[in-house]
C-alpha cells in the first residue's frame, strides 16, 4: 500500500454506533468497549468496511448511498450482523465516510469485502488483539 495513503489509515477513527454507545477505534488501538461489545455478541473477528469513494476517487454522494446499499446487500447475503460506523480522519482533509461494522466476519472473507467495493484498505480485528489495517489491492 502506498505510504502516504497507509499514514492517512492510520491516522484516522473508525467510529461505531454500537447499541447504547458509540465505540472509537483506531489501527493498533485495543478498545476495552470493543472487547466488551465482541464478548456480549458472542463474536471473535470483526471488520470496519466502507463502499464510499473507491480506490480514494471521491464520488457524488448518490453514487456512495448506492453503493453502501450494495454493501449492506453483501452483508446481508454473508448473514453477518453489522452496525453503521463512519471513518473520520484526524486532519480533516478527506470527508467522512459512512461504513459498516461486521461482527463474525473472517479476514479473507472480510478483504474480499472491501476489494470488491474498490476499496485500498480495511480494518480488521480479532478479540484481544489491536486492530490492523490490511490492504485489499495492490498499489
Amino acid at each position: 500500500m502506498e505510504r502516504e495513503l497507509e499514514d492517512a489509515y492510520l491516522r484516522t477513527s473508525y467510529w461505531v454506533e454500537a447499541p447504547h454507545k458509540w465505540i472509537r477505534l483506531r489501527a493498533g488501538e485495543v478498545n476495552a468497549d470493543l472487547e466488551e461489545l465482541l464478548r456480549a455478541r458472542r463474536e471473535r473477528t470483526w471488520a470496519f468496511v466502507s463502499a464510499d469513494n473507491p480506490r480514494s476517487k471521491p464520488l457524488p454522494p448518490s453514487e456512495n448511498a448506492l453503493r453502501r446499499a450494495e454493501l449492506r446487500e453483501a452483508i446481508e447475503r454473508l448473514d453477518r450482523v453489522a452496525f453503521p460506523g463512519v471513518g473520520i480522519g484526524d486532519d480533516g482533509d478527506w470527508p467522512p465516510e459512512t461504513s459498516f461494522f461486521v461482527l463474525g466476519i473472517a479476514e479473507p472473507a472480510a478483504v474480499e469485502l472491501g476489494r470488491r467495493f474498490g476499496q485500498n484498505a480495511i480494518l480488521f480485528g480479532v478479540a484481544g488483539e489491536a486492530p490492523r489495517l490490511l490492504a485489499c489491492t495492490p498499489f
